[in-house]
């Protein structure tokens, strides 16, 4: 957020010669698109090693302190000018590869994905209360990408070697990735591939190309919540 004030300076020196006010009018324009929460997770959360995060909130708790703060940061960025908003709802941390290796299972691990929905639920439930308190801003919720798309079969192996040493869940450096990566989901063990990040792109794309229309927000606030409701 400290960085992103600094580019709002300076494009309001680019913009109006150093008028906040100019800025922030184009800032009204533009789309954003924020995705945060899966590595609250698994970086923190189920991280018991390194952090005693588990030990102190139950996954409820966790959960809205993380939405809490989530909050906090978006009514900011409403502070300097940003009215359009496409949230991407937390990924489906439990069935990466790296969590279910972690957990020695080949299928989801539902404790993981447990804990990222209630992060969901609380999102979207914030996201209609900022609807409600900013008339004139539109905060969209965005399904996370999960399952299979056409030949897109391959869902809980990575496309590269992984590895144990380098970074965490990471492709081992200087090795040849698989020769038929449209197929993988997974690029590691916790990062799509592009195929699906086009995919998730072009969802993101359709739902919020409405709102580069100013008047599509305030028309179709009364019939058109512009939620995906099956978090």
């Amino acid at each position: 957020m400290q960085n992103h004030w600094i580019t709002i300076l300076r494009l309001s020196y680019l913009i109006g010669k150093g008028s906040l006010a100019t800025t922030k009018k184009y800032l009204n324009k533009c789309i954003y698109t924020i995705g945060m929460g899966n590595n609250d997770y698994l970086n923190n959360y189920f991280v018991p090693e390194y952090y005693e995060t588990s030990t102190l909130y139950t996954p409820e708790r966790y959960a809205e302190v993380l939405i809490e703060q989530y909050s906090q940061q978006l009514q900011e960025l409403y502070k300097y000018g940003a009215r359009k908003f496409g949230i991407f709802a937390a990924g489906h941390s439990g069935c990466t590869p790296g969590i279910m290796k972690e957990y020695r299972v080949n299928s989801c691990v539902e404790s993981v994905d447990y804990a990222v929905r209630l992060f969901n639920t609380l999102l979207n439930a914030t996201l209609n209360d900022l609807n409600n308190k900013y008339a004139d801003a539109k905060f969209i919720i965005i399904d996370p990408p999960l399952g299979n798309y056409n030949d897109i079969n391959v869902t809980d192996t990575p496309c590269c070697e992984v590895s144990s040493a380098y970074a965490k869940g990471s492709c081992t450096p200087n090795q040849v990735p698989c020769s038929n990566r449209e197929n993988y989901f997974f690029w590691d063990a916790y990062h799509p591939t592009e195929r699906v990040s086009v995919i998730a792109g072009t969802v993101a794309y359709e739902m919020l190309s409405p709102l580069y229309s100013s008047e599509t927000i305030s028309s179709s606030r009364d019939n058109d919540s512009g939620y995906i409701s099956d978090i």
